[in-house]
């Protein structure tokens, strides 16, 4: 073979390698996951909500915002016990605006002891 097909084919395998690595990591990326329990006036309350060991905290937001999802799909797979006030409803708008003094970013997400939050996607 000549220097110019050795070429042809190192750039076609290159860039067959690089498709493959995107398609790869394209079907490896998880769903969100809906927050999971009974549903009352907005509010969903993961089962282990239940459980008064250690903190409980709040997540404030839609499931529509990616990092509020993020956030949702971290806390359930971390068994953190939470729940989760949607925002879109009337409720859930009312008490994130009184929480935060007007904030509209989300997720707010509240430890129920010590009544601390923080506004964006956080790792417990």
């Amino acid at each position: 073979m000549g220097d110019k097909t050795k070429m042809k084919m190192c750039c076609i395998s290159a860039l067959l390698l690089l498709i493959f690595v995107i398609m790869c990591s394209c079907m490896n990326k998880k769903k969100p996951v809906k927050p999971s329990g009974p549903t009352c006036g907005g509010e969903k309350v993961a089962p282990r909500a239940q459980n008064n060991d250690g903190p409980m905290y709040e997540v404030y937001g839609y499931m529509s915002c990616p990092y509020t999802a993020k956030q949702v799909t971290y806390m359930e797979e971390n068994n953190i016990p939470f729940r989760f006030i949607d925002t879109k409803t009337e409720t859930g708008s009312k008490r994130l605006e009184e929480l935060t003094g007007g904030g509209t970013g989300v997720p707010v997400i509240v430890n129920t002891q010590t009544s601390q939050f923080k506004v964006g996607f956080t790792e417990i």
